[in-house]
């Protein structure tokens, strides 16, 4: 007989931004680094901020298999132990995406 197979597949990703500021305004670009982590603490990017504050990391990829799945991430400032007169933030903000399928080949 007739047979049709079919697959889906479906893909997206997210991407994380932070600010920075320097007594109240954009540090020089390049001045401060973050780490972003995984739950497990392992160091999956650091960047730097840009010249207006912004620190951008590289978007997170996911597949169909990671829908319903959430996953944790951790967003810290790198803190030097040479740096004289600047007091570092030392938050560390959680961040969770939890994956969802959007029917149309694309994850939310």
């Amino acid at each position: 007989g007739i047979s049709f197979a079919n697959t889906y597949a479906a893909s997206g990703s997210v991407s994380l931004e932070a600010g920075k500021t320097l007594n109240g305004a954009a540090p020089a670009a390049g001045k401060f680094s973050f780490e972003l982590k995984d739950k497990a603490g392992k160091v999956l990017q650091t960047k730097a901020n840009d010249g207006k504050g912004k620190v951008t990391f590289d978007p997170i990829s996911y597949k169909l298999e990671d829908a319903g799945k959430e996953f944790t991430y951790t967003v810290s400032e790198v803190i030097p132990t040479d740096e004289a007169g600047v007091t570092y933030d030392k938050s560390a903000y959680t961040v969770t995406v939890k994956v969802t399928d959007n029917g149309n080949g694309t994850l939310g």
